[in-house]
């Protein structure tokens, strides 16, 4: 029908041209009028209008013109209110960012296809989206209709509802008034307090999850929404009551207690978080999840005792034990167990750390002073895992240089740099070595290049900043480059360090004092022990910087600088 339309036109086209001709001549035949006619009529048919619409939008589309192929869309949608349609048109007036037009459509789509879960999910969204209320009210029950189950359908409403702030009190308000309309169901209530949760409207979200709870006493979910607006609301003991009273078997329980112990450590309560830890171990001593979570909460606060005792527990058991012997040879390195912790580092054969325990490894063994194992280490660790050349060259090259091998290391860094001269890490590190081999413009040159591709790493703006601190006068631009970095990463020590020493060599000896001292308490770096008691002596405090001196060389005996400085200040 489309075809014979466009051809008629066409066809009519072309005949008024030669009637211009020749108009003069004779007057058009009867039946060629009538024709006309009849293309003039099937052109304006519905059908044929609906068929232009559709490749008008189609057209447009292919062109990348959304609005305008939103718009045909719309128009062929008012001819014919077809489903398919409907969806086609609501999808790319969504794509073209015109949720009236979206909504105008997926009303009809919603409409037609009651029991197709994405319409009545779409129908919701538009309606709040263009501020319908009454919309809805009619859609959420329908898309609860076609969900699974009235739970799995309330609590998508929450989620297709949540993310809007602008429209949090409209969303909120439709889910209550629904969830009055059924005082006794758990679901809505359940998830207006989801909603509210989100949209952090804590005092509805307590009081819907309350009802949610006691409509259905025997619903963990319900429960343990209790549990999470109750760590939000700062009552972690109303939390852990809420959890401890739910029903289950071992296992359920002692996943509601792991799942406040994750509550909790979003709210910053690291030791309420491990007494939930436990207390899943109380219940279920054989829940992997508890005792993984209960040994990392536990190195993280420096209860290395109670670490080592779930991560051995682990081994034990054959569970996670990658991962547990990989923690267990940080903690035997914290304790300075080296020939321990190597032990446990070749355990980590498999999973998430086997590249940084050979890391690890490998600058233990750099440490006892055998360089060629450390870099056979190296080698052994890159056949092993992939992904990590570049990394594993920045560590060939420190190593290097902590060796004194600075011209090799730098060799190294130019190949690599050669094959990926974009690549920041690569430069970074070599702008170290340039820096040690006091070529101080080539090792400015690579940090301004990193800085270039990227204005906030965090390393560069320190390592220039120092670098402009020790040689040059533009302590100015040094300060900004060094709070930018400190901004980004506040209790860095050598960041702080920085800042330290910048502020005194601008003078300022009171404001370079505490940032030095939270970096020397944050590190054992025996350069941050130098730089803070340079300014102690500055200010006049001999006794105190000979202290902060000597108990860093005690600490670095092999360090020249202490030792330099130290024989300068002697008397």
């Amino acid at each position: 029908m489309l075809s014979f339309g466009l051809a008629g036109l066409l066809f009519v086209s072309g005949g008024t041209a030669e009637a211009a001709d020749s108009a003069t001549e004779a007057a058009p035949p009867p039946w060629q009028a009538a024709v006309a006619a009849q293309v003039r009529e099937a052109a304006n048919a519905p059908r044929a209008r609906l068929s232009y619409h559709v490749l008008a939008a189609e057209v447009a589309l292919a062109r990348d013109r959304t609005g305008e192929a939103a718009t045909q869309y719309a128009r062929a949608l008012a001819l014919d209110p077809d489903v398919a349609l409907a969806e086609r048109a609501a999808r790319v007036a969504a794509a073209a960012d015109r949720p009236d037009l979206a909504y105008s459509a997926v009303r009809i789509w919603a409409r037609e296809a009651p029991d197709a879960l994405p319409a009545q999910r779409a129908a919701v969204r538009l309606a709040l989206v263009n501020g319908d209320a009454a919309g809805m009210g009619e859609y959420i029950p329908r898309l609860v209709a076609a969900a699974h189950s009235p739970r799995d359908g309330y609590t998508l409403v929450a989620r297709l509802l949540s993310g809007r702030p602008a429209h949090a009190d409209a969303a909120i308000t439709a889910l209550r008034d629904l969830s009055r309309q059924h005082p006794d169901a758990a679901a809505p209530a359940y998830a207006t307090a989801l909603l509210a949760l989100g949209y952090n409207k804590l005092d509805i979200a307590a009081d819907a999850a309350a009802r949610a709870h006691a409509n259905a006493p025997d619903w963990g979910e319900a429960g343990m929404l209790v549990a999470a607006i109750a760590v939000r609301q700062g009552n972690a003991k109303a939390a852990a009551d809420a959890v401890a009273a739910l029903p289950g078997d071992a296992k359920v329980r002692a996943g509601y207690h792991i799942g406040l112990a994750r509550f909790l450590l979003q709210a910053g309560q690291a030791d309420r978080a491990t007494e939930e830890f436990k207390a899943a171990l109380d219940v279920a001593p054989d829940n992997t999840d508890a005792r993984f979570g209960l040994g990392l909460l536990s190195l993280s606060q420096g209860d290395t005792q109670t670490a080592r005792k779930q991560f051995r527990q682990l081994i034990d058991d054959g569970e996670r034990t990658a991962d547990a012997a990989f923690y267990l040879g940080v903690i035997a390195q914290q304790d300075g167990r080296i020939d321990d912790a190597r032990r446990w580092y070749g355990h980590v054969g498999s999973g998430a750390h086997v590249f940084e325990a050979g890391m690890r490894d490998t600058f233990l063994i750099a440490r006892s002073g055998d360089l060629d194992g450390a870099l056979a280490r190296l080698d052994r660790l890159q056949s092993a895992t992939s992904g990590h050349d570049n990394e594993i060259i920045s560590a060939r090259g420190e190593l290097l240089v902590r060796d004194g091998q600075l011209k090799k290391a730098l060799a190294l860094f130019n190949q690599a740099l050669a094959d990926a001269p974009d690549d920041s890490d690569l430069r970074y590190a070599r702008s170290l070595v340039y820096e040690r081999l006091g070529r101080i413009d080539a090792a400015r040159a690579d940090l301004e290049q990193v800085l270039d591709n990227d204005s906030d790493d965090a390393r560069a703006l320190n390592a220039l900043g120092y670098l402009l601190t020790n040689h040059s006068q533009d302590y100015q631009r040094a300060e900004r480059l060094i709070r930018q970095a400190l901004s980004q990463d506040p209790d860095n020590p050598a960041v702080l360090d920085s800042l330290g020493w910048v502020l005194y060599k601008q003078g300022a000896l009171t404001e370079a004092r505490k940032p030095l001292e939270q970096a020397h308490e944050g590190s054992d770096d025996p350069e941050i022990a130098l730089h803070l008691g340079t300014v102690r002596w500055a200010q006049g405090d001999h006794a105190a910087a000979r202290r902060i001196w000597a108990q860093a060389a005690q600490n670095h005996p092999d360090n020249t600088e202490l030792k330099q400085i130290m024989e300068e200040h002697r008397s």
